[in-house]
């Protein structure tokens, strides 16, 4: 069924006995950001949530993995949960703490989220993808600055692999070592895969 969005498209399912869900795919359109939104996030951390709750009740579907986002610019992200017993915290914290997909104004999540947003966004200038690649690496950083028990990964079609979205800026160095400053004396960053 098409819904209202033209970049969006819903798909119902049905399990039948002796089948699980083991993940869910959606969308996102060109108008957003192409990673993983704070809802997302929060979304997939009641995986571990309900793990917790569930973990003596034998009936329980223990077999779901996780959920992939497919981008409108082509990206492909995934999210697991890591440690259901941070997942189920950071899920009883930050439940109903976003708005229309972005984190709550106020909350730790969204001051975290802001200052990582600009940092990254410096380290990313000039990048024609910057405005993506800002948000999935401050999207990283406010989870793994909450303890959230949850992980993004990125397709990278060079590999063919699932990478961590995991950055670290580090400073831009000339050829001879020295660090770049820009006209108001401030080093200038990159960003780096920080694992």
């Amino acid at each position: 069924q098409k819904s209202q969005l033209a970049d969006n498209i819903n798909i119902g399912y049905t399990t039948n006995s002796l089948e699980y869900i083991v993940g869910f795919i959606h969308t996102h359109p060109s108008a957003g950001s192409a990673g993983p939104s704070a809802k997302d996030l929060v979304q997939m951390a009641k995986v571990g949530h309900e793990y917790i709750l569930n973990a003596t009740n034998p009936d329980y579907d223990k077999a779901y993995i996780g959920n992939f986002v497919l981008a409108a610019d082509g990206s492909i992200y995934a999210m697991a949960v890591t440690n259901n017993v941070l997942a189920h915290n950071f899920y009883s914290s930050y439940n109903g703490q976003t708005v229309n997909g972005d984190w709550k104004i106020g909350t730790a999540a969204e001051k975290i989220f802001k200052f990582a947003y600009e940092q990254y966004k410096n380290a990313y200038t000039g990048n024609s993808n910057a405005k993506n690649l800002v948000f999935e690496a401050a999207q990283a950083e406010t989870l793994n600055s909450l303890n959230a028990g949850v992980s993004i990964v990125k397709y990278n079609p060079a590999t063919g692999k699932f990478e961590p979205v995991v950055k670290k800026i580090i400073p831009k160095k000339k050829a001879n070592g020295e660090v770049e400053k820009d006209e108001e004396g401030n080093a200038k960053t990159t960003v780096t895969n920080g694992c």
